[in-house]
């Protein structure tokens, strides 16, 4: 499994879907420790069995887009992590919108 290959991809499908440059698109990972993870009362270091315990993905995207592109931007993402990482679709996307006037970019706050 390659990280940042994987972090890489899904950026560019991210941006493809919300219509943004690439530029705009970040992307994080951050690993939990074994067993710090449980899924219906089980703990789990690995995804035994492959449907449990999936990556958890957030998107924090600016206000104003329609359920269309909302929709196209979380199968964007998850497509993308699941292909690039092998998971066979067992990831899970959550999409929040941010407003303007709530973000401080650049050195100023977003309006």
């Amino acid at each position: 499994m390659n990280v940042p290959e994987a972090l890489r991809r899904t950026c560019i499908a991210i941006a493809e879907a919300y219509h943004c440059p690439v530029e705009y698109v970040s992307a994080t990972w951050q690993e939990i420790e074994p067993d710090h993870y449980v899924v219906g009362g089980h703990g789990g270091a690995l995804q035994q069995p492959a449907k449990t315990h999936p990556p958890v993905a957030t998107l924090l995207c600016l206000e104003g887009k329609d359920d269309a592109a909302i929709e196209a931007t979380l199968e964007a993402a998850g497509r993308s992590l699941s292909e690039e990482l092998g998971l066979k679709d067992n990831v899970f996307v959550t999409y929040h919108e941010v407003g303007k006037g709530r973000v401080f970019d650049e050195g100023a706050v977003y309006k």
